[in-house]
């Protein structure tokens, strides 16, 4: 049994990206879709403040392209969400504020949710939906 949609939260970051791909593909239903809502660095970029502090391993667009490719997924569409997420980073910042915790741990928390802000509304780091396609198998190859 194959699944219709696969769903990816804020948590392909954290994935073998190629692995992961594949194995998405190997489990979906012809037809079916992949839906990645993560952040995404800006091309030939390091953020390794990002990585450091979230733990992770935030890669480009084309990164994630070419992995969906290779498995089999087409038909690749990106929507940018970042300007949804913006409030979201000033709440957050403002909670730190004030309720977060004492000294240097709560300005390491401000430093990197201010950071995350500036990446996003600068561009260098990307906040998207990216959904792909399995393949239809249809009688005379694969369209």
């Amino acid at each position: 049994e194959r699944f219709e949609h696969v769903v990816a939260i804020e948590s392909s970051c954290y994935l073998d990206r190629p692995r992961w791909a594949a194995s998405v593909a190997a489990n979906l239903a012809p037809g079916g879709l992949v839906h990645i809502v993560d952040c995404f660095r800006a091309e030939r970029v390091s953020l390794e403040w990002f990585d450091d502090y979230w733990r992770t391993r935030v890669g480009a667009l084309s990164e994630y392209q070419t992995a969906l490719e290779t498995a089999g997924l087409s038909a690749i569409t990106v929507e940018n969400l970042a300007p949804r997420a913006w409030s979201f980073w000033d709440l957050s910042c403002a909670w730190i504020e004030q309720n977060g915790a004492p000294g240097r741990i709560r300005e390491a928390k401000l430093t990197a949710h201010r950071a995350l802000q500036t990446a996003l509304r600068t561009g260098v780091l990307r906040y998207l939906r990216v959904t792909a396609t399995k393949h239809v198998e249809r009688s005379g190859g694969v369209s």
